[in-house]
């Protein structure tokens, strides 16, 4: 379980790789429930700091979601158009969530000031194919010789919640950040699930306050990526599936012992993975 005290930080080099940010905007109005920038550098701020104005004129009681998909140390230029400065904070956050291990339950991120942002960073693990299954995407080939690394499957993700008095176009609204890392299935859920999970959600555009809000999002993350119901589905699925094959008797019956015996193994060894990471 995560530890509720933060590690001791120890400043190092980091290894950013791509300099491509993608910057996903919440709206309402849009198909997809999102406004993308990509920003590869400072001079893209006025870009994004349009999404963010357009965005806040048009729905002025909803709060303000805005994913960030990986770190590069300009980012607080970027930001900084709209968000108040907290970039220590922010920018550890983030950090953390890209090249760290650490996990946090929900937490202040500072005793001071009026307007005092929370935090987590959690992970996310399920079953490594079901995951793949459970979002609509094909999962990765391998040979019968392992598991993939589990570093495939998890889904990593950190959350700043400011209630209110963040956004620099209007004090009133709610600010959410949430930080995930470039991989192909943190990129289909946020682009394709999550966004539009919350804007269903009946408690969305509720006022709250920071501890209301940061407790509503851990929660309703934890719903969206942890999805049990369909894990137990599918590995039933797959075990019928073998078990139809070996009395099925249409493939010679050394090949159906092997397929069936290679299904159980495999479910005994997914069955470490049958959990969350928080």
């Amino acid at each position: 379980m995560a530890s509720r005290r933060r590690p001791t930080r120890h400043r190092k080099a980091w290894e950013t790789g791509d300099s491509t940010i993608y910057i996903r905007v919440g709206s309402r109005r849009n198909p997809r429930r999102f406004n993308e920038v990509s920003v590869t550098g400072p001079r893209d701020a006025p870009r994004f700091a349009r999404l963010v104005d357009d965005q806040v004129r048009a729905f002025p009681r909803d709060p303000l979601v805005i994913s960030i998909n990986s770190y590069q140390p300009w980012l607080e230029e970027i930001l900084s158009v709209c968000i108040e400065d907290y970039w220590a904070n922010i920018s550890d956050l983030d950090r953390e969530v890209q090249f760290a291990g650490t996990m946090q339950f929900p937490e202040r991120a500072s005793k001071r000031g009026q307007n005092v942002p929370w935090t987590f960073i959690s992970d996310h693990m399920n079953v490594p194919q079901v995951y793949y299954w459970s979002v609509g995407m094909v999962p990765p080939v391998w040979d019968d010789s392992g598991l993939p690394s589990i570093e495939q499957y998890r889904f990593r993700v950190g959350a700043w919640v400011c209630g209110r008095g963040a956004c620099k176009f209007d004090r009133e609204v709610p600010v959410v950040i949430i930080f995930t890392k470039p991989t192909p299935v943190s990129e289909h859920v946020v682009t394709e699930l999550m966004f539009d999970y919350l804007w269903r959600d009946n408690d969305f555009d509720q006022p709250r306050e920071d501890e209301e809000g940061i407790c509503w999002l851990f929660s309703r993350l934890h719903w969206l990526l942890t999805d049990w119901q369909n894990i137990i589905s599918e590995i039933s699925i797959r075990l019928d599936e073998a078990e139809d094959n070996s009395h099925g008797r249409h493939l010679p019956v050394k090949l159906r012992t092997r397929m069936l015996h290679r299904e159980v193994a495999r479910l005994y060894e997914l069955k470490e993975y049958l959990r969350t990471g928080w």
